[in-house]
């Protein structure tokens, strides 16, 4: 999976509303660590989730103006280590449209290997109470960058060429209620 820019300017106008605005280069920092804590979760070295990450992270800070480079992963065995991590970081971007921009990335690096551990659902629980979000405005942004970021898929034998906008609802109703991730459930996307 890669985000392109013009898929990170679609995440972006829609967190802050077509704004012209962004993330400070603080919220910038705080950003990609809540992402590198979900990289990092299932305890899996991932290569391409690895590119994915830094990726991310270069257009984060390129989007703040912020002159840096991607920090190299440190990642917390412990899960309350990780969890109070979350919490503290998190903290500091409630209020902000910047947390929903935080809560977007993770999601997209969670699902990046289209297998969402059990440690990732969590995670992304977390990051929801942490920041603060409404859980039902979580999962609607939840489908639109699923909207953004799913290609099109082909047509299944006999069947019918599913939408992104189809692939979204079905991400949607996965996401609502049961929380499909902590079961272990294959998210929709992966499916197609």
């Amino acid at each position: 999976m890669n985000i392109d820019a013009a898929q990170y300017k679609q995440i972006a106008a829609t967190v802050y509303e077509g704004q012209e605005g962004g993330p400070t280069p603080a919220e910038a920092e705080l950003v990609v660590a809540l992402c590198q804590l979900v990289v990092a979760a299932d305890d899996v070295e991932d290569a391409d989730e690895a590119a994915l990450f830094e990726s991310i992270a270069a257009q984060v800070y390129a989007h703040a103006k912020a002159a840096t480079t991607p920090p190299t992963f440190h990642p917390l065995d412990d899960p309350e280590q990780r969890r109070d991590l979350i919490k503290s970081t998190a903290a500091q971007l409630v209020g902000k449209p910047t947390a929903q921009l935080a809560y977007a990335l993770a999601y997209i690096l969670a699902i990046s290997d289209l297998d969402l551990a059990p440690e990732e659902g969590e995670l992304l629980d977390d990051l929801v109470d942490a920041l603060e979000l409404d859980p039902d405005k979580a999962d609607e942004l939840i489908v639109t960058v699923t909207e953004i970021i799913t290609p099109a898929g082909a047509a299944p034998p006999g069947g019918h060429r599913p939408t992104a906008k189809h692939r979204a609802r079905d991400l949607g109703a996965w996401t609502r209620g049961s929380r499909g991730w902590r079961t272990g459930r294959t998210p929709p996307t992966a499916r197609q």
